[in-house]
């Protein structure tokens, strides 16, 4: 029996975001996905939460579903730092991650840096949400041709997801402190860390006044490297990808959880 293969989505994404790469993966094995708080069709989130907290939520949906264990986690973007959390307080749950262009701990620090600007971005953005203004300029391009698009739109954008986005810049110092004094990731868990070749759909383009995105992009790919340097790790740049690479590369994520997946079948 193949391990179950849990997506995490990205901070604007949700439970049905990367349906191809799931579709894929569905026909060898179980995947499963889920909306953080404040996400998709979960409750808001909090006035201040932390990857702690959402680590801790996957535990608490893993033992309510109940959802057999180990998971092979696939999280894109800022979903790499709940999936690196899990792994470090529950390591017997995870036999693999697979980051897509993901947040993971050695960039926490500076996002800890840039605490002060990040909140002031996604907080204001979470005000101008409730008003429909992030919808009407439509940063990430969802468009409205299409019924699930519109859908996609309305999620997306949504005050609710903004707001968590807020509430989770506003942790971000205690976010640094629980990686500080979490365990370290086990030398024996199988790690893929995929690289975006662009910055498309990497941030919205009115919250490049706050960052330089060029900047960030080199650091968080260089995390993405580092974070492979292990005994089972693979870092891998996917040609022609934006930031969301299931989206725009659906394949490769889907092959490179096969490719994690048979490396676990091999392992005695």
């Amino acid at each position: 029996m193949e391990p179950m293969v849990m997506f995490l989505a990205s901070g604007w994404g949700n439970a049905v975001s990367a349906s191809r790469a799931r579709e894929r993966l569905a026909t060898r094995t179980r995947v499963c996905s889920y909306d953080r708080l404040g996400h998709g069709w979960s409750d808001a989130a909090p006035a201040v939460a932390t990857i702690g907290d959402t680590a801790r939520e996957l535990g608490v949906l893993q033992d309510r579903a109940p959802l057999a264990a180990p998971f092979v986690l696939v999280a894109s973007s800022i979903g790499g730092l709940t999936a690196e959390m899990f792994a470090r307080v529950y390591p017997e749950r995870v036999a693999g991650i697979v980051f897509v262009d993901a947040a993971n701990s050695l960039i926490v620090p500076r996002m800890a840096e840039w605490s002060g600007r990040i909140t002031a971005a996604a907080c204001t953005t979470g005000m101008l949400s409730r008003f429909g203004v992030i919808r009407l300029f439509d940063p990430f391009e969802l468009g409205a041709a299409s019924e699930g698009a519109r859908r996609s739109a309305a999620i997306t954008y949504g005050a609710k997801t903004w707001s968590a986005i807020c509430s989770m810049a506003r942790g971000l110092q205690d976010t640094k402190k629980e990686f500080a004094q979490a365990p370290a990731l086990g030398t024996d868990l199988l790690v893929t860390a995929l690289s975006a070749s662009s910055a498309r759909q990497f941030m919205p383009t009115f919250v490049e006044r706050f960052f330089d995105p060029s900047a960030v992009r080199a650091e968080l790919e260089e995390a993405h490297r580092a974070i492979a340097k292990r005994p089972h790790g693979t870092w891998k740049k996917i040609p022609n990808s934006s930031h969301l690479i299931a989206d725009s590369q659906p394949d490769a994520v889907a092959d490179a959880v096969f490719d994690l997946l048979d490396q676990l079948r091999a392992t005695p």
